[in-house]
């Protein structure tokens, strides 16, 4: 997401389902600011794009993580059309993560 948007976005999820931040965090795989809802057993994350950084699971390596947000598809979730990210470009970043559930996902979105 832009970042521009990130408080916005915080803001219109009721406050029961904001479970995280909008706050930066840096884990194992990823070093940014994003929030976390919570749906029951669904959570839905939105990152922010600055200084975003996601690490390579082959080497170690951290790269920023530049999005093209010209690339998207605007499909209907939940009754709102949302912008979802280029397949290709969500593969791209599925590869670098290579965490074995986003293998699963490369593999399930082959089918697609």
């Amino acid at each position: 997401m832009p970042d521009a948007f990130i408080d916005g976005i915080a803001s219109m999820g009721r406050e029961e389902h904001l479970s995280f931040g909008p706050a930066h965090h840096r884990g194992e795989q990823w070093d940014l600011v994003y929030l976390q809802f919570s749906f029951g057993d669904q959570l839905v994350e939105v990152g922010s794009d600055r200084n975003c950084r996601i690490r390579e699971a082959s080497s170690g390596e951290w790269h920023s993580n530049v999005l093209n947000f010209t690339r998207y598809q605007t499909l209907p979730v939940y009754g709102r059309r949302v912008r979802i990210m280029d397949k290709a470009d969500l593969i791209a970043y599925k590869r670098i993560l290579g965490r074995e559930v986003d293998r699963e996902d490369i593999r399930q979105l082959g089918e697609v």
